[in-house]
C-alpha cells in the first residue's frame, strides 16, 4: 500500500492533486481530488472493474412446468398422431373382449392404460415415440418398466419400435405391475407421461 501526492499544471489555470491510492490486486480503488480556479474541490471514485464484474448474478434457470391432467375421453392432436386415453385402471388381468388370451401379474396387479392411437402420415414414426417417458407414482415408489401391446386379430402383439399405417385406428394397452395391495389400497396412483411432446399426469384412483 502506498500514499502518492503529485501536482501537475494543467493549462496554465488550474492543479490536480492525487492523493491516497490504495492499490491491492482486487477491488482496488482510486479516489481523484480536482480543484479549480474558483475554489470548488471535487472527489470522485474510481471503482476497479474486476470488483464489479464479480457481483454480476448468473441467469436463473427457467422451472420446468407441471404436467397438465388427462382423463378418459380427453384427446390429443398433430398434423402426425390423433392419441385419445379410453380408460385408465388397475386389474389383476390384461385382457380384451376381442382376444381369448388374457395375461395375469406375478403376485401383483397390473396398472392399464388404453388408448386409441391414429397415424395421420406416412412417416412410419414408432408409437413409443409417440408415448413415452412413462413413470408411475405409488406409496412414494417410482415404476418405469412399462410395457406395450396391441391385438392384431386375436394376438397380443408389443407395440414397442412398432409403426402403424397411416389413418388405420389401432387400440393399444400401456401397463406395468404394480404389488397385489395396490388394487385395494386407498393410496393415490398416478402416471406422468409424455404424449406428442406434452407432459401429462393420469390418475388411475
Amino acid at each position: 500500500m502506498s500514499n502518492i501526492t503529485r501536482r501537475f499544471f494543467i493549462s496554465g489555470a488550474a492543479f490536480v492533486s492525487i492523493a491516497s491510492i490504495s492499490s491491492i490486486l482486487i477491488g482496488c480503488s482510486t479516489q481523484v481530488e480536482t480543484k479549480s480556479d474558483n475554489g470548488v474541490q471535487e472527489t470522485s471514485s474510481i471503482e476497479d472493474s474486476e470488483a464489479t464484474d464479480n457481483s454480476e448474478k448468473e441467469p436463473s434457470t427457467p422451472e420446468e412446468a407441471d404436467p397438465e391432467p388427462i382423463e378418459a375421453g380427453d384427446s390429443i392432436a398433430t398434423d402426425k398422431w390423433n392419441i385419445i386415453l379410453t380408460d385408465a385402471y388397475v386389474s389383476y388381468t390384461l385382457e380384451s373382449d376381442k382376444s381369448r388370451t388374457s395375461w395375469t401379474a406375478d403376485n401383483g396387479v397390473f396398472a392399464i392404460l388404453e388408448f386409441d392411437i391414429e397415424s395421420l402420415t406416412s412417416d412410419k414414426i414408432p408409437v413409443d415415440q409417440a408415448i413415452k417417458n412413462n413413470q408411475l407414482l405409488y406409496n412414494g415408489n417410482t415404476y418405469s418398466n412399462f410395457d406395450m401391446k396391441y391385438l392384431a386379430g386375436e394376438l397380443w402383439l408389443s407395440a414397442k419400435r412398432t409403426y402403424f399405417d397411416a389413418n388405420i385406428p389401432v387400440h393399444i394397452y400401456v401397463y406395468t405391475t404394480l404389488p397385489a395391495t395396490a388394487i385395494d389400497d386407498d393410496k393415490q396412483i398416478a402416471v406422468t407421461t409424455t404424449i406428442l411432446d406434452q407432459n401429462r399426469i393420469i390418475t388411475l384412483k
